[in-house]
């Protein structure tokens, strides 16, 4: 009897986590969802940071549980803004993001600047940054101490872009490797090496936030679809570089079933699988900014 194709035995060997992830994420969206409805607790704070999100479309019935997430922190945010482009949903958002903005919640209109909705806004609301920022997504349960340990860190590197997850940028031949190939990177230090990706949420510091200001929309022309690809060449441009937090798992995440199939996956296969991330670095990286990663030393894992 011939064995089973490799495949199929990962795939097996696989199920029951899947299933288990797939169960714990359903646990966690009924228990934000129930938060949400009876919940009282404001979901800011005066000691955080202000946090930014966007939403879009059907995913916005999905957000709130997102929201609800961010405000059960250990620590919370200062402002939690939720950046809409739809005039109508701002204007009278759905109940459950209603009973959000009884508690701190604020939905502010803006134009389709498309995933950069979550930072460009904000950027503009100041002529002079003082603080970071720290963007989230609409489609993960945060775990609590999301924001506390970005803080943390950024108060040992209050100039570094912080990530939650990242990746370490591969260089072959004098050249950046195509963005499929990279690594995840686990190594706890500052490197223009090291790129942010703000699916588990990062940290802007005033210094880039000042930058995405300064540029401007020329973000649409370079990098439309890829807000990560132009704020790791703003951190390079302003010397700040990346950080991997490195101090929560993957597993302390989880993602809102059925918030991808209304756009998420289908831009991550786009930019990912279909090079669009290897055009976009291309096209947004100035020779000085390429010069600068590739000079960069490789970056040891842990």
């Amino acid at each position: 009897m011939p064995l089973p194709e490799k495949t199929t035995i990962l795939q097996t060997l696989d199920a029951p986590r899947d299933r288990f992830a797939g169960l714990r994420s359903l646990a966690l969206m009924l228990r934000f969802a129930l938060l949400g409805w009876f919940g009282r607790r404001p979901l800011v704070d005066p000691e955080g940071p202000v946090v930014s999100l966007t939403s879009y479309g059907a995913r916005i019935r999905f957000v709130h549980l997102a929201i609800e997430s961010i405000g059960r922190g250990s620590l919370r945010p200062s402002r939690l803004l939720l950046w809409l482009d739809d005039r109508d949903v701002v204007r009278r958002p759905p109940r459950s993001l209603r009973r959000l903005q009884r508690r701190g919640l604020e939905i502010l209109l803006c134009d389709d600047f498309g995933p950069y909705k979550k930072s460009f806004p904000f950027a503009l609301t100041s002529t002079h940054h003082v603080a970071p920022l720290v963007t989230a997504d609409d489609d993960w349960l945060v775990p609590a101490g999301w924001l506390e340990t970005l803080v943390d860190t950024a108060t040992r590197h209050p100039d570094t872009v912080l990530a939650h997850r990242a990746h370490e940028i591969r260089v072959e031949e004098g050249r950046i490797a195509p963005y499929a190939t990279w690594t995840r990177a686990d190594s706890p230090t500052v490197s223009f090496r090291h790129f942010g990706t703000g699916c588990m949420g990062q940290l802007l510091p005033p210094a880039v936030l000042d930058a995405l200001r300064d540029e401007g929309v020329r973000f649409q022309t370079f990098a439309p679809h890829a807000d990560d690809v132009w704020i790791h060449r703003l951190a390079v441009s302003a010397g700040s570089g990346v950080r991997p937090v490195g101090l929560l798992l993957d597993d302390d995440f989880a993602p809102i079933r059925g918030a991808g199939r209304f756009g998420g996956a289908g831009l991550f296969e786009e930019n990912v699988a279909g090079g669009r991330n290897d055009r976009q670095i291309a096209a947004a990286c100035t020779s000085s900014e390429l010069a600068a990663i590739l000079a960069a030393p490789p970056v040891l894992s842990l």
